[in-house]
């Protein structure tokens, strides 16, 4: 009897079940019926609805989406539109105060045209101003006149510096003498000196690896074309017996070479405190290729070379 009874209770819950998911399907399909029409009355033409279980799928076109998405938008602007106008409305308008009768108004005097001033005319650049005048000769005298000869600015020789060299080989072991002969070169040439020392040990002049031997300067720039000047407008002329550079002291390159006997033909040097009379060799380094062109450029800037 038992199992009789849960049979019939297992039947009926089928049943009921059955019964359910029959009526769902029922709604669906009704669904599915109704929904074309609906959507079709909002605006939407193709629409298609297909009733799954107890589910229903609506189809709905692209272009009536954007339909209606344009038209939301329009009702959008229109609401807009209507708000502003409804708070223009609203603004009390303002009683404008009656106008009083004004004189007639002059008419305005054109104002005068004014002339405009003239360009001011550019300022001319300053002159360079050289330290020395015997750069200054070299280029506003020298440098125009060669030019004529090379044809080309850059072709044209200079100065490329100075060598002033000084041996003291006899005093390499007096310090004090040493120094005041360093000193003196230092006061000629207005530039510190550079101490030589030997490169090698020799027996017979009791000379030792790194001894000190003697002292030189190098001059470029503006203290070389001083230097130069010096030597050319005060030092030559005070030299004894002086008649005129050598010529023939150029070597192939174009570089000249000449010695002073003595160090007192400089205005620097006191008779009074000299030690000892010493001389001293000059190397005058030139861009020239060729004897004859550093021969030219030396006597244009003013050396006095005796005639051969």
């Amino acid at each position: 009897m038992a199992e009789e009874k849960k049979k019939t209770v297992k039947k009926s819950a089928v049943e009921k079940l059955s019964t359910a998911e029959k009526a769902k399907k029922a709604d669906a399909g009704h669904v599915a019926e109704v929904v074309p029409e609906l959507m079709q009355e909002l605006g939407f033409d193709n629409v298609k609805a297909i009733a799954h279980g107890d589910k229903v799928l609506v189809n709905i076109d692209l272009a009536d989406l954007k339909k209606m998405q344009e038209e939301k938008e329009e009702i959008k602007k229109l609401q807009a539109e209507l708000k502003k106008q409804q708070a223009a409305a609203e603004k009390p308008k303002k009683a404008s105060a009656p106008k009083k009768e004004s004189a007639p108004k002059k008419a305005p005097a054109k104002p005068a045209v004014k002339e405009k001033p003239a360009p001011k005319a550019k300022k001319a650049a300053p002159a360079k101003k050289y330290h020395n005048r015997l750069h200054e000769k070299y280029v506003t005298e020298v440098l125009p006149k060669l030019v004529s000869t090379y044809g080309n600015v850059m072709a044209v020789p200079k100065i490329e510096k100075v060598i002033v060299n000084m041996g003291l080989g006899d005093v390499k072991d007096n310090t004090k003498s040493f120094e005041a002969a360093v000193a003196e070169i230092g006061l000629i040439t207005g530039q510190k000196p550079v101490v030589t020392k030997a490169k090698k040990s020799i027996s017979n002049f009791k000379l030792r690896q790194g001894q000190r031997i003697g002292a030189k300067v190098t001059l470029r720039g503006e203290k070389m074309y001083m230097f130069l000047d010096k030597l050319i407008s005060v030092a030559i002329p005070r030299i004894r017996d002086f008649r005129g550079l050598n010529p023939k002291s150029f070597d192939k390159f174009g570089n000249y070479s000449m010695g002073i006997t003595e160090q007192l033909v400089f205005p620097e040097i006191s008779y009074d405190k000299v030690e000892k009379v010493r001389g001293m060799d000059l190397a005058i380094v030139t861009t020239a290729n060729d004897k004859a062109g550093a021969l030219e450029l030396l006597k244009e800037m003013g050396f006095p070379f005796r005639a051969n």
